[in-house]
């Protein structure tokens, strides 16, 4: 499923908030130093970083219109997805991949970077809405090296993009192990943080405007 299309009110959701009205937005600039500060990055290496930046978006991963005016919109999605991709860089996957996987597989990565973000979020939102407990996704890395050729298999890239598992940290463990060894793992809890906290701080957001920000993470796939 494509990153972030056009929500789907499905009833098992229950009360869906409003979602994109007074959405919230970083500038472009905020939005970069937000990944600096989420990827480690210093600030001398800033033009080096928007060239990846840069990159990825020639590659396809979207930045995302905020409402029917087609205005770009950096909200805690945009800079998840972005994060996601550019630490999967960091795991010497490479940077095509890495966008087509937070792209196609973007809704098996949801959860993912919810959890990563648990510590950061408000009480009320945490009493209100259920957080996953899975941080750690694992990639295999022979489907990795597979998709990195042209050359055709016997199986479809479809099927190796789902070659990857997001699980609770025993058992990334376990996963990793039953794989050889031949496995990336990344974690969640390493970057959602400071996206979550740099994002609310920048924009001085209240706990409920956190709140329909994350439920835009948790609803838009």
């Amino acid at each position: 499923m494509p990153l972030l299309a056009p929500a789907q009110f499905f009833a098992s959701h229950g009360n869906v908030p409003n979602l994109h009205p007074a959405a919230l937005s970083l500038t472009y600039g905020d939005f970069v130093l937000l990944l600096m500060k989420a990827c480690r990055i210093p600030t001398k290496a800033r033009a080096p970083f928007e060239a990846r930046i840069r990159h990825l978006q020639r590659l396809g991963l979207p930045e995302l219109a905020g409402d029917n005016l087609k205005r770009l919109h950096y909200g805690i999605a945009e800079c998840a997805a972005f994060a996601t991709a550019l630490r999967m860089i960091d795991l010497f996957i490479p940077p095509a991949l890495a966008v087509r996987l937070v792209t196609e597989r973007w809704s098996d990565l949801t959860d993912f970077v919810l959890a990563g973000a648990a510590e950061t979020l408000p009480r009320a939102y945490l009493t209100r809405r259920s957080i996953p407990q899975a941080t750690f996704a694992v990639f295999r890395a022979n489907a990795l090296a597979a998709l990195g050729t042209d050359r055709e298999d016997d199986q479809s890239s479809e099927d190796l993009l789902g070659q990857f598992r997001i699980c609770e940290g025993s058992h990334a463990e376990v996963m990793f192990d039953a794989l050889g060894g031949a496995g990336l793992v990344l974690d969640s809890r390493t970057y959602m943080p400071a996206i979550v906290r740099e994002w609310a701080e920048r924009l001085s957001a209240t706990d409920a405007e956190l709140g329909i920000e994350m439920d835009r993470l948790r609803f838009l796939r």
